[in-house]
């Protein structure tokens, strides 16, 4: 069973799923990890609201990547900590799955995920419905085995042109292979969303300068899926606002944008 949580699995327990309820799981982030973006708090919000939908829908169908109207990014957190991680579910039908959610560590917000929309594609193009059903069967009770998690090396991106507070262009190479292609997904290894909006995140605050951090991100759109050994052509475009640096990035493959955001930057 191990296996089936190790590469890229981020809810170790769901811990209440009542109809109508406030969906409540938990993931503690291994010691030895050797790198945790905080991007992966809301991978872990939108696995929490996953695996609850196809619970909902017998594993025939599953949301993958989609929309987020907002994600916003609390306190620093990392190796060690437990994410208590809450989800409400707007709905969960055979076409799409709505919610919102959150992350908290020792009480305080990392994580709050607004206006989410994952459309539902058929579960047995992605992983065997039969694993996915034991799988939450593992999670609803005894919970999956602690301390799985190896961590994910930074992503591969090149600047090669860069206006600092104004632009950069730049290549991100998407592995021919890792570890998180086993869980991301068993049968159509994609890249995730969420390692590609870490990546556009570094991009801007190279942009912003040296202690900018990435406070948070709107209007996220994934249009297509960004298979293993690709490269996409990103960018970051900023300007100063209210005290702020906003802009947007984006992402290409082939030339046609698969990845969009508005990023919002803080500066000490």
């Amino acid at each position: 069973m191990a296996g089936r949580f190790s590469a890229f699995s981020f809810v170790d327990r769901i811990l209440a799923h009542a109809p109508g309820a406030t969906v409540r799981g938990r993931y503690t982030v291994p010691p030895r990890a050797t790198r945790f973006p905080a991007s992966l708090a809301a991978e872990a919000i939108g696995q929490l609201a996953a695996w609850v939908a196809m619970h909902a829908l017998d594993f025939r169908v599953r949301p993958v990547a989609g929309l987020a109207g907002e994600t916003r990014f609390g306190r620093a957190f990392g190796p060690g900590d437990t994410l208590e991680l809450e989800v409400d579910l707007e709905n969960a039908t055979e076409s799409d799955v709505a919610y919102h959610g959150r992350a908290r560590v020792d009480g305080e917000p990392v994580m709050v995920l607004e206006h989410a929309l994952g459309p539902m594609l058929p579960a047995a193009d992605f992983d065997d419905p039969g694993a996915l059903r034991a799988d939450f069967a593992t999670l609803a009770g005894p919970g999956a085995p602690a301390g799985r998690f190896e961590g994910v090396a930074p992503p591969a991106l090149a600047v090669e042109d860069l206006d600092p507070g104004r632009r950069a262009r730049g290549t991100l190479a998407i592995p021919a292979d890792a570890p998180y292609f086993a869980d991301h997904f068993p049968r159509k290894p994609v890249f995730p969303a969420t390692l590609l909006m870490d990546a556009l995140g570094i991009l801007a605050t190279r942009v912003a300068g040296e202690g900018a951090r990435v406070a948070a991100m709107q209007d996220v759109k994934v249009r297509a899926f960004m298979p293993p050994g690709e490269s996409l052509a990103v960018s970051a475009d900023l300007a100063a606002e209210d005290g702020s640096l906003i802009g947007r990035v984006v992402a290409k493959m082939r030339g046609k944008p698969v990845a969009t955001a508005r990023v919002i930057l803080e500066r000490p």
